[in-house]
């Protein structure tokens, strides 16, 4: 399959992949949004941040989960820094909201990230501070460190979804975020 053609076969895939693992049943007032564009403070200036696909929780706590693809035609580890920048823009926007709403802001709060490499996800778990928006936005180098967990699913085969051995391990990992993400 031509690398266009199997972008655009994950996108689908990505797409509905919230909706079919239930992470928009969980909370009332929760939708998908493809591609927000998320304008963030970085380095005194302002940037976009756009997310593949996120999961909105309208209700409470903003954005909660933020899926994205690695591009077949770029290094996967370019998904990382774009996740974890994604994670701070929406620390920041989910702030602003809580600031037209009159509520305090966030000092702390944990995004979740699923990243597709194919049709295998590698789920993250970021932290995002105060202290670590601060940096950021100002160009500073942190004072403390920052650790995002990872987790690669261990899989028997390399065919990803298409074998039916890693399709029920994927999928029970998605179920086991799920949980994480709305506790």
């Amino acid at each position: 399959m031509a690398a266009g053609a199997n972008e655009a076969t994950v996108d689908d895939f990505t797409t509905i992949l919230p909706h079919a693992v239930h992470y928009t049943s969980l909370v009332q007032k929760t939708r998908v949004i493809s591609r927000p564009p998320h304008r963030f403070w970085v380095c005194g200036r302002k940037m976009f941040a756009i997310p593949d696909h996120v999961i909105l929780d309208e209700a409470h706590n903003g954005f909660i989960l933020f899926l994205g693809e690695s591009k077949a035609n770029g290094n996967p580890g370019d998904a990382e820094p774009q996740l974890i920048a994604e994670a701070i823009a929406a620390f920041q926007l989910n702030n602003t909201r809580l600031a037209e709403l009159e509520q305090g802001p966030l000092d702390e709060d944990v995004m979740y990230g699923i990243t597709m490499r194919g049709t295998i996800p590698v789920f993250y778990r970021i932290p995002v501070t105060s202290r670590l928006d601060n940096t950021v936005q100002t160009s500073q180098y942190p004072a403390e460190v920052t650790i995002v967990h990872v987790f690669h699913p261990v899989l028997p085969d390399e065919g990803g979804m298409l074998s039916q051995v890693n399709r029920g391990i994927i999928l029970s990992c998605f179920a086991a975020s799920r949980h994480l993400i709305h506790g």
